[in-house]
């Protein structure tokens, strides 16, 4: 099955669009992770209450329930189960004891009893996009659009854009969140993106082809 998305290029007229091609490919059986007919009430009631009072407005108890009932939302109908796809070969956790039912576990098992590994220490993140609709596009096709160009013409800033609600520790925190989280592994050299310059619109950047690591 094939699907044509039109995009437009950079700093062109509309009617100059380009066309990418992509084919769906086949992804792993996917379970949806379903919550009980009492839960989806229970989101139901504070979403008709979240179109007069948002959750922040309300008392400090019901505020907290309304986030229990948009994290439940959220987690069904924002979050794709990964753990079916290929990883790294995981022990069975250990049995739930009491302590863990009232403080997290170093490793982070048991914060959802109902599964166990969910969020603990080599579990995949889980995605907002359908697993069928991602895949590891191969190159060229992974440079068309190219990011370069995708950089300077429609993410570049013109002028300075003050951030007045934010201040440098904001930089510092998500900095140590990020690799807090993540292990992307050693990039091995030799195998980088080769992504070219944009010279024809006078993309000076000192390397060409720019070399990208993988992780």
């Amino acid at each position: 099955m094939e699907h044509v998305i039109e995009t437009p290029g950079p700093r062109l007229p509309v009617r100059a669009l380009r066309r990418i091609r992509l084919t769906r490919r086949k992804a792993p059986e996917q379970k949806r992770w379903r919550r009980s007919p009492l839960a989806r009430l229970f989101s139901g009631v504070f979403a008709l209450i979240n179109r007069v009072v948002p959750w922040h407005r309300l008392p400090r108890p019901l505020g907290v329930l309304n986030l229990i009932a948009l994290r439940g939302t959220m987690r069904e109908h924002n979050l794709h189960d990964t753990s079916k796809l290929p990883s790294r070969a995981h022990s069975a956790p250990p049995p739930l004891t009491p302590e863990q039912l009232v403080r997290r576990s170093p490793d982070g098992t048991y914060n959802d009893v109902s599964n166990p590994r969910m969020g603990c220490v080599g579990a995949r993140f889980g995605r907002n996009i359908p697993l069928e609709r991602a895949w590891p596009e191969a190159e060229p096709g992974l440079l068309e659009p190219s990011p370069r160009i995708v950089s300077n013409q429609l993410m570049a800033r013109e002028t300075f854009v003050p951030a007045r609600s934010l201040n440098l520790m904001a930089a510092a925190w998500i900095q140590f969140m990020v690799h807090d989280w993540f292990d992307h592994g050693t990039p091995r050299k030799g195998n980088e993106f080769r992504v070219p310059l944009d010279t024809a619109r006078g993309d000076d950047w000192h390397q060409s082809p720019m070399l990208i690591r993988r992780t």
